[in-house]
């Protein structure tokens, strides 16, 4: 069972997702709450599996409260759910360690996927947000990379590849056969060459860059 935390200023949206979400059996939606002072301490006593946030909450922001959490240095997987369709966002989002972002014009389905994801770790943006990337890294951030200045290595790019596939760590270290130390090392690399992040940034501006051709 994957319990869940809802943090939404809308009662009748809240109401919504949780009728929705109890409907597929193996999640459940433990608490409830509608700002950022309320929601921290409902994430510190429930410990949810993972937290579904919205950034607009009345006068305040999501985003206050995933840096009270990075302050207080409280890992908790995320998923942002949210009308705000501007890369700026998303990326902030990403650089405060969310894992799953979803557009509320998007379908209810589309939230499960990256509940269920965001549950085993993994990244989950949806299609709108993946589009929102993209067009991003296109206007502007392909540009502060040459692709002629960019120097793959084999090892990398095969780092680079697992990662796309969801592997962590350890998954990585094993099936190359290298430690995890090393298998950092590359990641750290990667960060460094491309100019990003996080693994998403990274992901996508590999692809911006077809890297992965």
């Amino acid at each position: 069972m994957i319990s869940i935390l809802l943090i939404d200023d809308h009662q009748i949206y809240r109401d919504g997702i949780k009728s929705f979400l109890e409907t597929k059996g193996d999640i459940e939606v433990i608490g409830e709450s509608w700002d950022v002072s309320s929601g921290l301490k409902l994430i510190v006593k429930e410990k949810p599996d993972v937290l579904v946030l919205d950034l607009s909450l009345g006068d305040e922001s999501g985003i206050n409260l995933l840096l009270e959490l990075q302050k207080k240095k409280i890992s908790q997987k995320t998923v942002v759910l949210t009308m705000h369709d501007g890369s700026s966002y998303l990326n902030r989002c990403l650089e405060l360690g969310t894992l799953g972002y979803i557009l509320k014009n998007e379908s209810a389905q589309e939230l499960c996927n990256a509940i269920y994801e965001v549950a085993k770790g993994k990244a989950y943006l949806s299609k709108e947000a993946t589009r929102l990337l993209h067009s991003y890294f296109s206007r502007k951030r392909v540009s502060d990379v040459n692709l002629n200045d960019v120097k793959v290595t084999l090892r990398e790019k095969e780092v680079l590849q697992l990662i796309d596939k969801g592997f962590n760590g350890s998954q990585i270290s094993e099936t190359l056969f290298i430690s995890t130390r090393t298998v950092e090392t590359h990641k750290r690399n990667l960060f460094k060459k491309l100019n990003v992040a996080n693994s998403i940034e990274l992901l996508n501006k590999a692809r911006a860059l077809s890297l992965f051709d």
